[in-house]
């Protein structure tokens, strides 16, 4: 079981009870996780009987890193990104609290689950459902384009799924303005990521582009629709090799993945920037036009 972050006591943090700590006008709950610069907890608003669900999120920048300008920038930035823009398919920044000792922000707590846990227990996705939810991600992608910006982290941990498959792109601490070195951030951190990352930006160039979040979005639909990752390597310098050099693998017959679907997904997964969709607008088209596509075949069927 994850453990609470005990350092929280060291600056604007207070001890509230012996399982909460306040920050600010929050009350901090239960730890969701705790990544590279940041804890994650639910919360609730300081003042709020103790038996109200914690339906807030809090993310704070860890102790070790509040001296550090490349963590300050990114938690900025994500504040930035969610509060000027708005969209069903984003996660919103509701309060910003950045110069703070402790640099936080608030967010709604999301219901469900990620899309990783979601394919862990399902195996895979089928193809209908698969395309709904490619295609909700890339609707918030295509919101984030459109200002300017690249999301740089497109992976099912940064997908939260509702019960009724309403799809939700989290985690924007790594968001880049376009044509931004994608390693121009010292601490961002590769290991979650490096299976999605797009050739492009393993290279010497490394300059963030809309069609990178395209990629990514790729390697996302083929483990959803065949439950593993196309290029599974163990070592990181051999999944470079793989998104540099190596063709995904074919899909399995077993998975009964329309052609028309393949050529898309192939497409998405093309080395070079110009071989994919030129745009979000263009891949959400082609996306609708297979979800119709996939509904006529299942009417078809069921005749």
């Amino acid at each position: 079981m994850v453990q609470h972050d005990t350092t929280l006591g060291s600056s604007p943090v207070r001890a509230a009870t012996s399982s909460q700590k306040l920050l600010g006008s929050w009350q901090l709950c239960q730890l969701i996780s705790r990544g590279v610069l940041t804890s994650v907890y639910e919360a609730r608003p300081l003042g709020c009987p103790p038996n109200r669900p914690a339906d807030y999120v809090v993310k704070v920048l860890r102790s070790d890193f509040v001296n550090n300008t490349n963590a300050r920038t990114a938690i900025r930035r994500e504040a930035e990104v969610g509060r000027h823009r708005s969209h069903p398919n984003l996660v919103p920044i509701l309060e910003a609290h950045l110069d703070a000792e402790r640099p936080f922000v608030v967010m709604p707590k999301l219901e469900g689950v990620s899309l990783e846990i979601v394919i862990q227990r399902a195996g895979s996705i089928t193809v209908p459902q698969c395309l709904w939810l490619v295609r909700q991600v890339a609707q918030a992608l295509q919101h984030l384009h459109q200002q300017g910006w690249v999301h740089g982290d497109v992976k099912p941990a940064n997908v939260v799924v509702s019960r009724d498959g309403h799809a939700t792109l989290i985690d924007l601490g790594f968001v880049m303005q376009q044509d931004e070195s994608f390693f121009s951030n010292s601490i961002r951190p590769l290991v979650g990521t490096l299976p999605y990352v797009a050739p492009e930006l393993l290279t010497s160039t490394c300059l963030t582009q809309p069609a990178s979040d395209i990629y990514s979005l790729g390697i996302t639909m083929f483990e959803m629709l065949m439950g593993y990752l196309p290029f599974a390597e163990d070592e990181p310098a051999r999944i470079v090799e793989a998104h540099l050099r190596e063709q995904p693998p074919k899909l399995d017959e077993a998975a009964r993945v329309p052609a028309t679907v393949e050529d898309l997904l192939r497409e998405m997964l093309a080395k070079s920037t110009v071989r994919r969709p030129q745009s979000m607008e263009e891949l959400i088209d082609r996306l609708v036009e297979l979800e119709i596509e996939s509904l006529e075949s299942r009417l078809q069927s069921a005749a």
